[in-house]
């Protein structure tokens, strides 16, 4: 059995909603990250293995394993699918299965750049 994580921009309706729920929510743009921005975030991972394949298919796709023991240690498979050739050009985002923790460092990390995130 399969988990994917799906990331996209916060729309402005659940910005909102979650504001009336007491939730803090920054006022600012959100968009999708683009794939420079990605790899950028992951190659920033000093604590990390990271490698890059972008198959025939046009599937983008980041493995990210711990250094010292793969087996053990927090990973993660970044995907973006759909990827048109554009680096600069912002993409959808997902997650194939790994650790929520790790997971949430790189949507932290990207939320610098495209502002806020949700997940699903």
């Amino acid at each position: 059995m399969g988990v994917i994580y799906a990331i996209s921009p916060l729309e402005s309706e659940v910005s909102h909603y979650l504001r009336t729920l007491g939730v803090d929510v920054p006022q600012k743009p959100s968009r999708y990250p683009t794939p420079k921005e990605v790899r950028d975030v992951c190659g920033a991972l000093s604590d990390f293995n990271v490698e890059m394949f972008s198959p025939p298919d046009h599937a983008w796709q980041i493995v990210i394993q711990g250094i010292n023991d793969a087996d053990n240690e927090p990973w993660t498979m970044v995907n973006i699918s759909s990827f048109n050739g554009d680096e600069n050009a912002p993409h959808h985002l997902s997650f194939s299965k790994g650790w929520p923790s790790l997971i949430l460092r790189i949507v932290r990390a990207l939320t610098v750049h495209c502002g806020p995130l949700a997940g699903c």
